[in-house]
């Protein structure tokens, strides 16, 4: 029977470390170096034993979910997952610690009090219910127990001396078990090179500072001995700037003793921070190689965000963002690229979701499953198996598409057990779960080794950097029981005589392990200690600080052994610190922008296939007319696409009033009456919620509905009493229009016209807000868009319709345009003796309306022909404010806009 030979090591740094020494002492066959996981791995493999199923954790829950009267009862219902947590640690405590009888005790051996007591029960009566069942390496340990030595396929022969922690009653069974049956075989030489690679030679080396810090600390025989060099305490800012001084100590290093290598460094992290990315970008931009640097990276659960905004989009209304984000996951058919501009379609406002040309199979049905939503389990049930179908992830994508799997497997089987089908429940089981990676650079014999506080150090160096020396580390506090205070825990241990890990024997290890990490450091050791933390909060130094100080003479207080390298005595004490000779400030770059010239007809540079220009439209020239650079940008399609959550703004309101006025005052039909608007308008402002702003159907937006019915329905009123007043008749609504300005296309969408019985026409521009703003505007002379839309009527192609409209235009009726004001239920008009003097909340400011905009606008184009567009002043908005009646939102649709404003009052 071959024999293999097994090195038990305490952790994997430790494990590193005896491969390490003993590959420096000679080859062997059949030696392994490794943890106890692997350890059981192989002894499975041994004995031919199967995987055992994990079923430990469903178990657990379905069995905490079934006793309706235990203590955890109402923190499952509000936190699961924590809950489950915690009943988990607490079982493998006690199951551990009760050894190889496999249950948990009785609670009527002890006698607690009478919280205690029936936590300990609950937990005993959890565990019945769980049919008394191991988890995966006690389950393991107890197979390997029962088998026979006999049936091995090898022998393994474990030399335990290097553990640190004693083991458990489960992991001490098997230790004996083993040594029962191959201890004999166990080679005295390799004992013998274990023994060697394991004394850590402290004691013949001298007796300095460190050396006294290692052997006595937390030891408290209350010797007291000189510091001296091999031992410092600095205080810096934070933790960023601990990792910039740790770099500068091992560059001044490096240059002053050229005995010294990147090998004779380490740096000891502590449990938990953000050291890892501060080091990986500190120490590659200085040049200093790192070896063994673990670093968890967070990772987007793409599966999980999946099928969570699946079921938000298939609850109608759905959220705007749920519905983009899932339209442009990358595991779906249709691929990122098409799966984004279906998704900026829906962000723009299009909810109909048509399909793509070409797309075929599950991809449309599940866009089809889309657009028709759910509202029950089975159309759930359909929904999430189409998903499941549609899934097209590949390459790096297969481990988040195997979780969006996983997922709807589970949601599947919470709809399948029945039950009132819930929304929340569902959603609430759907969340997705945070992911990480680990990344580990490599294990370079070159490179400053990394220790972590919870890790056995696995390499012997020179000089040791201790980062973040503060509070709650070195060593890390245990993690507080909710179930049993540290008082049961004793009273558990002596009363059933069995080994229940306390705290305090955490602790205890914790710091035998912080001694052997300082005794891996033969010459020097420096504690950086940061005063704030990432978020500036004040943190205090680490509490082992203060038994150091009971080891030295003239430390009569911790804080006596800091340099605080903010202050200048500090900085005179510090020892092997680089500092930066003081520079007189630089000032920032300034930007220094100018009106641009492209020396080309920017007109000319946007035309279509056929060589023609692409028609402006009335906004547009708006735009042109206050901000050239805002223009621009929107011509070349390079204005941020933000994505953001649905919001009630005044645009909005605008688009749902439109959709309702356009319902209620149709081309050829009578103007309706009041009693048929306010039955009307519930209605109609539904369809339009459907089809423009689904999200208002919400239950949640109730009150903004109500507000947004009634005035709309009270400017539909008023909007019809005018009509009657003049004897207006609706011609067309969304009329689009085409014409030419100054020989330029021009097109656009009037939002109604009407004809008055003197044949005259008006251009309406209906405008959800209130009239003072547009009236300055209009007597100010500088209002355009209706002005242009009356100018494609008078230019373009609508004289030729064959309508009623048409026949005006051929007549050469007159035109005039109408603001009506949907707020304050005001009409301002262009016009003169148009409307009765007497009609309330109607005036007719005349037709200078826009005088001031055409010239500008004319300005403009010229500008833009000779390839100019000038940057907006500083005091743009302030003039446009008060001169013209304009609020500059142009401004806003860049950051670069404002970045590039010149000095000025107003724009030339």
């Amino acid at each position: 029977m071959p024999m293999h030979h097994f090195i038990l090591a305490e952790d994997r740094a430790q494990s590193r470390y005896l491969k390490r020494a003993l590959a420096e002492r000679g080859a062997a066959l059949n030696l392994i170096v490794g943890t106890w996981p692997e350890l059981l791995e192989q002894l499975r493999n041994a004995f031919l034993l199967p995987p055992c199923a994990d079923t430990w954790s469903k178990a657990l829950e379905s069995a905490a979910q079934g006793l309706e009267d235990a203590f955890w009862r109402e923190s499952l219902s509000v936190a699961p997952r924590e809950t489950l947590t915690c009943l988990d640690r607490e079982l493998r405590r006690l199951l551990r610690a009760n050894g190889l009888s496999g249950s948990i005790f009785a609670s009527a051996e002890h006698h607690l009090d009478d919280r205690a007591e029936r936590h300990l029960h609950d937990l005993h009566r959890l565990h019945l219910a769980m049919g008394e069942m191991l988890y995966g390496e006690l389950a393991l340990i107890r197979d390997l127990l029962g088998a026979s030595g006999d049936e091995a396929l090898r022998k393994i022969v474990v030399y335990s001396q290097a553990l640190k922690t004693p083991p458990d009653p489960w992991r001490r069974a098997l230790l004996e078990r083993l040594q029962d049956c191959w201890g004999s075989h166990a080679r005295t030489d390799l004992v013998d090179v274990l023994g060697k690679i394991l004394h850590d030679g402290a004691a013949d080396q001298p007796l300095t500072a460190l050396r006294h810090l290692g052997r006595s600390l937390f030891a408290g025989d209350g010797a007291r001995v000189p510091l001296d060099d091999s031992l410092q305490w600095l205080a810096v800012r934070d933790p960023l700037q601990e990792v910039e001084v740790a770099a500068g100590i091992i560059q001044k290093a490096l240059r002053k003793d050229a005995t010294l290598g990147f090998a004779d460094f380490a740096l000891l992290l502590p449990s938990g921070g953000d050291y890892a990315r501060h080091l990986q970008t500190v120490f590659a931009h200085c040049g200093i190689p790192l070896s063994g640097l673990v670093r968890p990276q967070p990772l987007r659960n793409l599966g999980g965000e999946l099928v969570s905004d699946f079921l938000l989009s298939m609850r109608k209304p759905a959220p705007v963002m749920a519905l983009a984000s899932f339209l442009s996951s990358p595991l779906l058919p249709w691929g990122q690229a098409l799966g984004h501009d279906m998704a900026q379609q829906v962000m723009n406002g299009n909810f109909s979701l048509p399909a793509p040309e070409g797309l075929a199979g599950w991809g449309k049905r599940l866009l089809s499953h889309l657009r028709e939503g759910a509202v029950g389990a089975d159309q759930v049930r359909l929904g999430l198996g189409v998903l499941a179908k549609s899934l097209d992830g590949g390459g790096k994508m297969d481990p988040h598409q195997a979780h969006a799997l996983e997922r709807i497997d589970g949601l599947l089987a919470l709809l399948d057990a029945g039950g009132e089908f819930s929304w929340e429940d569902l959603l609430q089981a759907a969340a997705p779960q945070g992911m990480s990676q680990v990344a580990e650079t490599a294990l370079i014999r070159e490179g400053v080794a990394v220790f972590n506080e919870g890790e056995e150090p696995w390499r012997k160096v020179r000089r040791l950097l201790v980062l973040g020396f503060r509070e709650g580390q070195y060593p890390a506090a245990p993690q507080v029981s909710p179930v049993f205070s540290e008082t049961d825990l004793h009273a558990l241990r002596a009363q059933s005589a069995k080994p229940i890990e306390t705290a305090a024997e955490i602790i205890a290890r914790r710091r035998e392990r912080l001694r052997r990490q300082l005794h891996s450091a033969r010459d020097k050791v420096c504690f950086l200690i940061p005063r704030r933390d990432a978020l500036g909060a004040a943190v205090q130094p680490c509490q082992s600080l203060t038994f150091m100080a009971q080891l030295f003479q003239g430390a009569d207080e911790a804080e006596a052994l800091i340099c605080e390298l903010e202050t200048d005595s500090g900085r005179d004490r510090a020892r092997g610190v680089p500092f930066a000779l003081p520079k007189p400030p630089v000032p920032p770059r300034v930007v220094s922008p100018a009106d641009l010239s492209f020396q080309a007809d920017l007109l000319q540079a946007f035309t279509k296939a056929d060589g023609s220009l692409y028609p402006l439209s009335p906004s547009a020239l708006e735009t042109l007319m206050v901000s050239p650079l805002a223009w621009l940008l929107s011509r070349m399609g390079l204005e941020p696409r933000d994505w953001a959550p649905e919001v009630l703004d005044v645009a909005t309101k605008g688009t749902l009033a439109h959709q309702v006025f356009e319902e209620l005052f149709k081309p050829g039909e009578p103007i309706p009456a009041a009693d048929r608007i306010r039955s009307q308008i519930s209605d109609l402002l539904f369809q339009a919620f459907r089809k423009i702003a689904p999200f208002l159907l919400a239950a949640e937006w109730r009150v903004e509905r109500a507000h947004l019915q009634k005035e709309i329905e009270a400017a539909a009123l008023s909007w019809a009493e005018f009509l009657n007043k003049t004897g207006a008749r609706v011609l067309a609504n969304e009329a689009r229009l085409s014409g030419r300005f100054d020989g330029l296309p021009l097109k656009g969408s009037a939002d109604s016209i009407v004809a008055l019985p003197e044949g005259r026409l008006f251009v309406i521009d209906f405008k959800k807000s209130k009239s003072p703003a547009r009236r300055k505007r209009m007597e100010k002379g500088f209002d355009s868009q209706a002005s242009l839309y009356r100018l494609m009527l008078q230019t373009g192609d609508a004289v030729g319709r064959e309508d009623e409209l048409g026949c005006a235009l051929r007549r050469g009726a007159e035109i005039g345009v109408l603001y009506y004001l949907m707020n304050d239920q005001t009409v301002l008009c262009d016009t003169s003796g148009w409307i009765a003097a007497d009609l309330p909340g109607a005036y007719e400011l005349g037709e200078a309306i826009s005088g001031n905009a055409m010239a500008l606008i004319r300005e403009r184009l010229l500008q833009l022909k000779r390839g100019e567009i000038l940057l907006n002043r500083q005091g743009d908005e302030a003039w446009f404010e008060k001169n013209a009646g304009i609020t500059l939102y142009a401004l806003d649709r860049s950051p670069l806009l404002r970045l590039f404003m010149l000095p000025g009052e107003v724009l030339p």
